[in-house]
């Protein structure tokens, strides 16, 4: 009887370890599979990121470029508009002297 209460016993047990052994093998099996579908995952987020970084070092670069002409512009601008208040300032002394030239005419006349 004890015999075979210990036999039957060893019996469930073994089938126990047997049952928990393949619960855990799937299980073992079913995080690798998370895993690696993480890891594709995380390989494809990094392609994006590189791909987006190459975009930005790109717009960075134009933006540079766009600043270099404004700031071109700007200097350009300042040039033109020192340049006009000279011509300004040389059209109004030429305006008076035209006009001492005509009260000078007009005196002699």
């Amino acid at each position: 009887m004890i015999i075979w209460l210990f036999s039957t016993s060893l019996v469930v047990f073994i089938g126990y370890v047997v049952v928990m052994v393949v619960y855990y093998k799937a299980q073992y099996e079913k995080e690798l599979k998370k895993n690696d579908a993480i890891k594709i995952t995380l390989e494809e987020a990094e392609i994006l990121l590189r791909k987006y970084q190459l975009q930005l070092q790109r717009s960075l670069g134009s933006a540079d470029i766009l600043i270099e002409e404004l700031t071109e512009t700007k200097d350009k601008l300042k040039q033109l508009n020192a340049r006009y208040i000279q011509l300004r300032n040389d059209n109004d002394s030429n305006k008076q002297l035209v006009e001492e030239l005509e009260s000078k005419i007009e005196s002699i006349i």
